[in-house]
């Protein structure tokens, strides 16, 4: 692994440092949103397993086990109304553990020329003598490799990774939402999200899920991600700096 440098002191209370475990949820939770910069980085579908760990801290912060992430085509990219992927959420665990799990040694990020393992979200991890993050190299990386202050701080604000084999995703190959979903009650549900949406009607919600069980009944990934290239390791995959549009100067992840 490239040599990464130590950032921002986890305090004692953060969940990054703790066994994070994942109760069973009463009901099952849906969140959807767009995935504006499809490049297998977030979330990333490969070596078996579908894992969210950066961006969204919103939805890995609430999302629980049994829980359904929905990922849509964005308007800029010709893919609204489709969708990009969908995990149920199985596992959760802290950034720590995600680090040191040997299931999850090929999600650290290599530059070996293939594009997998370039995009590696096995990015961060605190080090033991002084507690303060590490990121490795990688897609929230700067051009040069050195740690992006400003994505250390984002994405560590919930040191927490979502974790599926039970997913489906689609990439370049997206598929249309199916009308009786899509104009249910009011299509703009599904189109113009910032952030994510959840708090769906109960009868649509059943919908979603119906079809979503179907859709992953052939697990995996069925299509390459829709701006697989190696060029963007060093630039932001989760979009510009805004939460209310690209405009505003803030994060929009």
């Amino acid at each position: 692994m490239a040599e990464a440098k130590n950032l921002h002191r986890a305090s004692s209370g953060d969940s990054g440092l703790a066994r994070v475990v994942l109760e069973v949820s009463s009901g099952m939770g849906l969140f959807v949103y767009i995935v504006t910069y499809d490049t297998g980085f977030a979330p990333n579908p490969f070596h078996g397993y579908c894992t969210l760990a950066t961006c969204k801290p919103l939805i890995r912060r609430g999302a629980q086990r049994g829980d359904w992430v929905v990922g849509l085509g964005a308007k800029s990219r010709r893919q609204e109304g489709k969708l990009i992927y969908a995990m149920q959420v199985e596992e959760a665990m802290s950034y720590d553990e995600y680090w040191n799990d040997p299931r999850f040694e090929k999600k650290k990020p290599e530059r070996s020329g293939r594009r997998e393992s370039e995009c590696g979200d096995n990015i961060y991890h605190t080090d033991e003598a002084t507690g303060e993050w590490i990121q490795e190299r990688g897609y929230h990386s700067k051009a040069n490799g050195r740690p992006d202050l400003v994505k250390v701080k984002h994405d560590t604000a919930v040191p927490r990774v979502l974790i599926s084999q039970k997913f489906v995703y689609r990439g370049l190959n997206a598929i249309d939402i199916p009308e009786g979903i899509k104009n249910y009650d009011r299509p703009e549900r599904f189109i113009g999200i910032r952030g994510h949406r959840r708090n769906f009607p109960s009868a649509l919600e059943g919908l979603i899920v119906e079809w979503l069980q179907k859709q992953t009944q052939r697990p995996g990934v069925h299509g390459k991600p829709t701006h697989f290239d190696p060029k963007h390791c060093g630039s932001d995959p989760c979009g510009p700096t805004s939460t209310h549009g690209a405009s505003s100067g803030k994060r929009t992840c």
